[in-house]
This record gives C-alpha cells, sequence and structure tokens, in this order.
C-alpha cells in the first residue's frame, strides 16, 4: 500500500478523478451493472434482486479492506424495514477530534416497478444508462481505488436504502434511508460526530445524449440560473454533460471536485455547476427546498438539512 498521506480535500479531488474515467474499469462496470443493477432494486417488486445487490456492495466493501456496516432502520410502514450498507475507510485521526470525515454515497434501491436501468436505441444492454446502480458503481470504484492508499482522515462510502418510496409508501417522502443514516447510525457509530469536510452523493450520472434539445430546464430556472441557461443555448441544449449542485455553505467540496474534474483535460465529458447562491445559511428551510425542488430530489437534501456540506452529481435524469 503506498504511504501517501492525503488531506481531507486531497480525497476528494481523487474521487473526482476517477469519476471522470482516469482509473475506471469499465469492463468490470459495466458486468457489474448487468449482474447486479439491471432489474428492479425495489423491496416490493424486486426484493430477491435487491438483497443480492446489497449483499454485493457489502462483499465489496469488504473486500476493499473497509470495515463493514449494514444499518437497518425501521420504514413508514410497520413490516417493511430498510438497509444502508456501509464501508469506513480509516484515516490516521479516526475517532479523534482531529479527523475530517469525508463521505461518497450512492442509493441502491429502485421505484417500484423499475428496474433503474434506460435503454437508448440501438444500445445494447452493457451500454445501460443506469439510475441508480451507475452512481453505486462509481462509489465502489472510488472506494477501490482510495483502498490503494493510507490517509490521515477517514472516508464512508454509505449505499443508501429507500430513497424512493415504494408501492406501499413505506418511504413517505424521499430519502428515508440517508435521514435514518444521519438520525441514528451517526450517533451510534460517534458520540460526538466528527467534522465532515464534505459529502459526495451522486444519483443517475451516466445519462449522456449529445441530440440536440436533449436537455430541458425546469419551469422557471432560466431565471433563476441564467448563466447555466446560456450555457445549455449556446450547446444546441444537449444532454451531454454532468452536473454538480451545490450551495455556498458546500464550497470547500464542491471547488475541489470542480477542479478534479476539470484537471482531467476531457471536454467531451462537461460539467454544469449549478450553484444556488440564494440558499446562504447551513442548512435549508422550506421556502428553500419549495423554490428549488427539482434540485433537491435526492439524498444530498438528508446532508443539507443537517448543516452538513454535501454536493450533488447528477446527468439531472434529463
Amino acid at each position: 500500500m503506498a504511504e501517501y498521506k492525503m488531506s481531507a480535500l486531497s480525497v476528494i479531488f481523487i474521487v473526482g478523478s476517477v469519476l471522470g474515467t482516469s482509473d475506471v474499469d469499465t469492463v468490470w462496470m459495466k458486468t457489474t451493472i448487468q449482474d447486479y443493477f439491471s432489474q428492479s432494486r425495489n423491496h416490493g417488486t424486486g426484493s430477491t434482486y435487491k438483497e443480492a445487490a446489497k449483499n454485493f456492495i457489502l462483499k465489496e466493501f469488504g473486500d476493499y479492506g473497509l470495515e463493514t456496516h449494514t444499518h437497518t432502520f425501521a420504514t413508514d410502514v410497520s413490516t417493511v424495514t430498510g438497509n444502508n450498507v456501509i464501508g469506513v475507510s480509516k484515516g490516521k485521526y479516526f475517532k479523534t477530534a482531529s479527523d475530517r470525515v469525508v463521505g461518497v454515497t450512492a442509493h441502491y434501491d429502485t421505484a417500484a416497478g423499475t428496474p433503474g436501468v434506460f435503454v437508448l436505441p440501438n444500445w445494447d444492454m452493457s451500454a445501460s444508462v443506469n439510475a441508480n446502480g451507475a452512481g453505486v458503481v462509481a462509489m465502489l470504484q472510488a472506494a477501490k481505488h482510495l483502498a490503494k492508499f493510507t490517509r490521515d482522515y477517514t472516508v464512508v462510502f454509505v449505499a443508501f436504502d429507500f430513497l424512493e418510496p415504494g408501492e406501499d409508501n413505506a418511504c413517505t417522502s424521499l430519502g428515508c434511508g440517508s435521514r435514518s443514516f444521519m438520525n441514528e447510525w451517526v450517533y451510534s457509530f460517534w458520540s460526538t460526530p466528527p467534522t465532515t469536510t464534505g459529502v459526495i452523493v451522486m444519483d443517475n450520472i451516466l445519462n449522456f445524449n449529445d441530440i440536440q434539445e436533449s436537455q430541458s430546464l425546469p419551469a422557471g430556472y432560466d431565471v433563476l440560473f441564467p448563466t447555466l441557461a446560456s450555457s445549455l443555448t449556446s450547446n444546441n441544449n444537449k444532454g451531454d454533460f454532468l452536473t454538480v449542485i451545490g450551495r455556498p455553505f458546500d464550497s470547500g467540496v464542491l471547488n475541489s471536485f470542480i477542479q478534479s474534474y476539470t484537471a482531467l483535460g476531457q471536454p467531451e465529458f462537461g460539467m454544469e455547476n449549478v450553484y444556488i447562491s440564494n440558499i446562504t445559511g447551513s442548512s435549508v428551510t422550506p421556502d428553500d427546498i419549495t423554490t428549488y425542488w427539482d434540485l433537491m430530489r435526492s439524498d444530498h437534501l438528508s446532508f443539507w438539512n443537517h448543516s452538513v456540506p454535501a454536493i450533488f452529481i447528477t446527468d439531472t435524469g434529463k
């Protein structure tokens, strides 16, 4: 194992580089998506396949040398429980006041009746665009890469269950798994939670479409984000980019990720920075959520509600 000590922001820099395809096994990624993330992973319409995906993630974390945990939590239906899968890569300062934790997360469940895979015309399954197995696979690639290094700071990888509600509304609002993680697991694992430098949340990250007018913005977002709207217009509204979403409070992790991604020098894989400058606090208000709801629909909201800096990486789902 290399004797290279990384700061917390260096970890984010490397994650950005890995996600930007500098160090990935694309054959493994495609095979993994086919084998574990190509069918429904919902407790109602794909419970067996979902269990296999959960066990696969847990095994991968263990194979990389991470300390593994399964966090079982209650849902809004008394007979249904969820399971977050957690891998902890301990740094030199683990469970000390000097630790600066970095999180890398993605949800592994799907909406009821859906496989979480969208197949574009003339594509075979190995090139499927995945929601959200692609995020899980990217997270696993980052974990595998970072396992090569020793570091001062701790990295926590989490595959969240129950982002989606399910047909029986076991999760009556998005993000039951990440909310339970923040409310329960964090405080059971750390009596005093350490400072968190930043969390990267990935959801729908592989939908690349270079057809003109394939990308759209929610109504009114051209006024809220004129620079973004202008950038899309100048590119004929192609959906050929990754979006990174953050607030001023998230600037440390946001800027580090953008820097690492841009440094790869691969302009064919563009990035759009959606900077919500009007959310100036460490947490979000009900009015913030209403105004920017289309930018809140994933697990990063659970971190924002707890005043934890986090960025949302997505292809926007459109």
